[in-house]
């Protein structure tokens, strides 16, 4: 059993039959950070012929129990995620 999982900027589908397995083994938070104006995850996306959308560019949808965190107050683009750990932390109130 995992405890916490803080996913950013995820490159992972955002299917929710996959979340809601990953949901099961879960026992602590489950947090999908994510910001539409990331950039580079919408080029990856168009640039592979994705047949699936992206956890890191969008909420997951239908899961209880996953938070779904929109950072693009402080998350412009793919490389700022490390710059704002800091806020991005204390957005989602994840304290370590």
């Amino acid at each position: 059993m995992i405890m916490d999982v803080v996913l950013m900027g995820a490159a992972v589908s955002a299917d929710s039959n996959r979340w809601r397995r990953v949901r099961q083994v879960v026992a602590g938070r489950l947090v999908n950070v994510y910001s539409p104006l990331d950039w580079l995850l919408r080029v990856l996306v168009r640039s592979s012929e994705m047949s699936y959308s992206l956890a890191g560019i969008q909420p997951i949808q239908n899961v209880e129990e996953v938070e779904n965190v929109d950072v693009s107050a402080v998350v412009v683009d793919h490389f700022a995620y490390d710059k704002e750990m800091t806020s991005i932390l204390e957005i989602i109130k994840f304290y370590p």
